[in-house]
């Protein structure tokens, strides 16, 4: 950031799946399509290894 400022950052894994639905729910709107379930299921693989490798805090 400006300054040697660090930008707060992302801290919560469920911070990550609701960003992605977000981006479900916009991308079904501008394109009247839903994303393929294949992929779905890739970026939620891929959401779980972000949430191990940057030691997200998980809530239930």
């Amino acid at each position: 950031g400006k300054k040697g400022r660090k930008l707060p950052g992302t801290k919560f894994a469920s911070s990550l799946r609701i960003y992605w639905k977000v981006f479900r729910l916009v991308y079904k709107r501008a394109t009247s399509n839903k994303i393929n379930s294949k992929i779905n299921r890739s970026i939620y693989k891929v959401l779980r290894k972000l949430v191990k490798k940057h030691k997200l805090k998980k809530i239930g």
